[in-house]
């Protein structure tokens, strides 16, 4: 993974995993981050490490522009998953991996 955030091994990455549900208690989504801590603000890191906010939120809030690149997308296992870095700066901010529940 360092490799892919294009840090160092030696690095800090914080891994957050996180379960959206629906009203009912359904899993929608679960979703995986790896962010390397060396290029976050302090505020920002502190939310990201301390709150379960979601990471859209957190990037409004803290005004951190960035866009989202694509890596992978597919349908397994009858889910549909994918893969995407987001970008601030030139350099990876997080990657982030989701898989979409098969809803019936």
């Amino acid at each position: 993974m360092s490799k892919d955030l294009g840090v160092a091994k030696s690095d800090r990455v914080n891994f957050r995993e996180v379960e959206i549900l629906d009203a009912d208690g359904m899993l929608l989504v679960t979703a995986k981050s790896w962010t390397p801590l060396k290029r976050l603000e302090p505020a920002f890191r502190d939310d990201l490490m301390k709150a379960d906010v979601p990471i859209g939120k957190l990037l409004l809030k803290h005004k951190i522009e960035a866009r989202r690149e694509l890596l992978d997308a597919r349908i397994e296992g009858g889910k549909v998953k994918r893969t995407y870095n987001i970008i601030n700066k030139e350099e990876v901010l997080m990657r982030i991996r989701e898989t979409f529940e098969r809803l019936q």
